[in-house]
């Protein structure tokens, strides 16, 4: 008898249990999946750390970057020429942000 193997999306899989729920699940690292009820309030008053701060500021300063570049005729033509000799990213916002990200 063959074994069924997941794939890796389906077992790493959580969020929330309905669109009106306050109940959400995740799989831990040891495979088994937690149910767990979180209430609005600790979205709302939950303190980031300085780690997340600090993705919060860069993702945020990325996407104006982004924005800048896409309203600038000469930087955006640069990118399209880039852009349509490569094959990864489907999107030229994608693909901007991709590249500018790790330089903010």
């Amino acid at each position: 008898m063959g074994k069924i193997c997941t794939p890796s999306y389906l077992r790493d899989i959580h969020g929330k249990v309905g669109s009106e729920e306050s109940e959400y699940f995740r799989k831990t690292p040891s495979g088994k999946t937690s149910i767990c009820h979180m209430d609005k309030d600790y979205w709302e008053n939950r303190v980031l750390t300085d780690g997340q701060k600090a993705a919060t500021t860069k993702f945020t300063a990325a996407s104006a970057r982004v924005k800048e570049i896409m309203a600038n005729a000469t930087e955006l033509a640069s990118y399209k020429a880039d852009f349509r000799n490569q094959k990864k990213y489907k999107t030229l916002r994608g693909f901007i942000f991709a590249k500018v990200y790790p330089l903010v």
